[in-house]
């Protein structure tokens, strides 16, 4: 036969489980690390799409982006061009791996030491280094486009095809920075993008980019959180209930 202490000890393991399952069921599932991403330090010749990470151009700064499927190095520099569009090299996107800066060929500044670059093509074609948000959360986006050569670039960030930030390099003002705050879901995408400039010509438009993306994931509730909890809290009820029945008898 069970004596009241024994049920009331029953009771308090079982209101003790079901309270850990309540707490469970509130407690948001997502991801809860930092991470972060760099342009240049990501970069693979292997694969591209490569992880968050992919190259192209597009024909605007809102259009379709045709992937580079020609990956090729330059002495210590690494390159994707497209091997259906490709005059004197151009469209393109550069990255120097090294810790030391790299000269890129007929371009009169050096390349940096884990900086990436790009250029534009002939027939106005921006070229792109694409970011692709694999899950929510609040980013900072820091970094900065310059010019290498002598020709003018105009250089942009978009967050699906929406311009977050816009400008322009060139010898005289050879430096744009950049610093921004935002809010992305997964599937988001992130732009970084070359074109032209206003001398309107692609010749001489080498530019080089840093950028460095830091995340703190957003953690997104399970929306079967709510009904569990109301189970829940119906099994206290019921727990309350043969407990006191218990004493009572």
């Amino acid at each position: 036969m069970r004596t009241s202490r024994s049920i009331a000890l029953s009771s308090v393991s079982k209101f003790s489980f079901t309270l850990a399952v309540i707490l469970g069921c509130l407690v948001p599932a997502g991801p809860s690390l930092a991470a972060t991403y760099d342009i240049s330090n990501d970069f693979s010749l292997a694969n591209n799409p490569n992880g968050v990470w992919s190259y192209g151009y597009a024909t605007g700064l809102t259009g379709t982006l045709t992937l580079y499927d020609l990956p090729s190095t330059v002495g210590s520099l690494q390159l994707w061009q497209s091997s259906v569009l490709n005059v004197s090299g151009d469209p393109l996107v550069w990255n120097n791996p090294t810790s030391s800066s790299a000269v890129v060929p007929g371009v009169p500044s050096p390349l940096g030491p884990h900086t990436a670059a790009f250029h534009p093509g002939p027939n106005g074609e921006f070229s792109f280094f694409r970011f692709t948000a694999a899950e929510a959360g609040s980013f900072d986006v820091v970094g900065n486009f310059g010019a290498l050569d002598q020709g003018g670039t105009d250089v942009h960030i978009l967050k699906n095809g929406i311009s977050l930030f816009t400008g322009e390099v060139d010898p005289t003002d050879p430096s744009a920075p950049f610093n921004l705050q935002l809010s992305l879901n997964a599937g988001d995408v992130l732009d970084f993008a070359v074109g032209f400039g206003t001398d309107g010509t692609y010749y001489f438009d080498t530019t080089s980019i840093s950028a460095s993306i830091s995340s703190d994931p957003t953690v997104v509730p399970v929306p079967a959180a709510l009904p569990l909890f109301a189970t829940g809290l119906g099994a206290l009820g019921l727990l309350g209930w043969r407990r006191k029945k218990a004493a009572a008898g």
